[in-house]
């Protein structure tokens, strides 16, 4: 599948945090990941709603109010259709070693092996020659490392302490 018609906008907190939020969350719920320390469950899949949202949510929430945080869009190109998401990266650019910090990215489902995902990193800086960080162990970041020159775990519970 060629890549549609994208168009990659800033992030809009006011019209985009619930969908960026609710498809973080869900998507993320959904992985193989390992569970938090002290958790009964060894993945995160098979945390309980509660236990798992009570534990993520305030890390998204707070991850999306730093002001360092940046969100892309990438969208309908067309003007009034802006709103209608394709999917969205949000990472952080550091100091060091790695100077990206990737936190999670996410496509839907329709357009996934389309090129979106691949043109968000692209404009946010990622490209097979970066060194990147990444905060959530999800099976996107697990699609992302072998595709840059270097990616290390950083857990998102470190990042914001």
């Amino acid at each position: 599948m060629s890549r549609p018609p994208v168009n990659i906008r800033a992030y809009r907190p006011k019209e985009d945090e619930s969908f960026v939020m609710h498809s973080w969350l869900r998507h993320f719920h959904q992985s193989h990941c390992p569970a938090p320390d002290g958790e009964k469950a060894k993945r995160v899949k098979y945390m309980g709603n509660t236990r798992y949202f009570g534990h993520y949510q305030p890390l998204v929430s707070a991850l999306l109010a730093k002001p360092s945080t940046q969100v892309l869009i990438a969208c309908d190109p067309r003007p009034e259709e802006s709103a209608f998401i394709f999917g969205w990266i949000c990472y952080t650019h550091v100091q060091g070693q790695f100077p990206r910090m990737v936190h999670y990215m996410y496509v839907k489902d329709l357009y996934r092996r389309s090129g979106v995902a691949r043109f968000l990193a692209t404009t946010a800086g990622i490209t097979p020659e970066s060194e990147v960080l990444y905060t959530f162990e999800a099976d996107t970041a697990k699609h992302l490392a072998p595709k840059v020159a270097a990616a290390e775990y950083y857990p998102i519970e470190r990042y914001l302490r």
